[in-house]
């Protein structure tokens, strides 16, 4: 097999602004991702870390220093200058928003199983992320890597609550939706907020009051493009990447430097909530009026409410 990819690139364009991802099958048949760049292409492993990497033997670098006693963590990151953790963000950063891309896209063309799959491991990769800035916050004693994390957690944030809200979409759960959206909003502003703790960002799901996303500008696969409806693609407009990848996959700085405004997401999330108000019919989710008769302290009416949301889950369950 020759080395030119000249012939790959050419059918493989970048399209303006979006991001230009696809899921392949490789020589073996196991599912990888790509993602388009302006030089070239960047491949990466859906299972694992996205480089296939395994430090010191540990599925992921937070795998790996989670298995370390605090001091023994500690010297580790000094040794290292946090680069390593650096570059598992910008991996993962990657792949995340190449999986809201395919996501999206295969939600368009009515390929609902795929999508759902590929916003779920969004989420995770999400999580991972925001796990490892975590861990990192309780023991790097760097102020300046620490601001850096601090400035990039609503952002992953913000796709963390797209990947939510899409899965919401798919499941035709549309409260649930605007609840996750909602959620997702406050965890935003709680770790925006410089004097405030970061554990809202790491454990948004006890929060009520959150927003979500609006519609991103993706590419799909190979595929010539797609048309999105209002349910099939909330992320048309919504920002997936605040920093177009480069050439080298550790020289983008997707969660790992500066970025837009937390506004504009906080903005993309509250009108996306008033969008799916507006098409179904929803003035006050089942969680909203619960918060409003405790407001009030009616709780009966709050524990007749909780009921009727406990009786409605299993069929949001079933529907996944």
């Amino acid at each position: 097999m020759g080395l030119d990819i000249s012939d790959i690139l050419k059918s493989f364009r970048i399209r303006g602004d979006r991001v230009a991802a696809r899921m392949i099958r490789g020589d073996d048949g196991r599912p990888l991702l790509q993602m388009r760049v302006s030089m070239g292409l960047l491949q990466m492993e859906m299972d694992g870390r996205p480089d296939g990497d395994r430090p010191h033997g540990f599925p992921s670098l937070l795998d790996y220093l989670g298995s370390l006693t605090p001091d023994e963590a500690e010297r580790v990151l000094a040794e290292t200058d946090c680069s390593e953790v650096d570059r598992e963000l910008t991996q993962y950063a990657h792949r995340r928003i190449c999986l809201l891309a395919v996501g999206s896209g295969a939600q368009s063309e009515g390929y609902h199983d795929q999508a759902m799959e590929c916003f779920r491991r969004a989420c995770d990769d999400a999580e991972h992320n925001l796990a490892l800035m975590e861990f990192v916050r309780q023991r790097s004693n760097d102020p300046d890597f620490l601001a850096t994390h601090d400035q990039t957690r609503p952002f992953v944030l913000f796709h963390r609550t797209l990947a939510r809200v899409q899965m919401a979409l798919l499941r035709r759960d549309y409260e649930e939706a605007i609840d996750s959206t909602r959620e997702g909003v406050a965890a935003i502003l709680a770790s925006s907020t410089p004097t405030e703790p970061d554990e809202d960002a790491v454990g948004a799901d006890d929060d009520l009051d959150e927003d979500e996303p609006e519609e991103t500008e993706i590419e799909e696969s190979e595929e010539e493009g797609f048309d999105a409806g209002l349910d099939a693609s909330l992320l048309d407009d919504a920002d997936l990447s605040a920093d177009e990848p480069e050439e080298d996959e550790d020289s983008s700085v997707s969660d790992v430097g500066d970025l837009p405004d937390v506004a504009q997401w906080v903005a993309q999330l509250n009108s996306l909530i008033d969008q799916i108000r507006a098409q179904h019919g929803i003035q006050h989710t089942l969680r909203e009026q619960i918060e409003e008769a405790v407001r009030r302290e009616d709780f009966e009416r709050a524990a007749e409410l909780r009921r009727r949301l406990d009786a409605r889950r299993p069929e949001s369950d079933e529907s996944h």
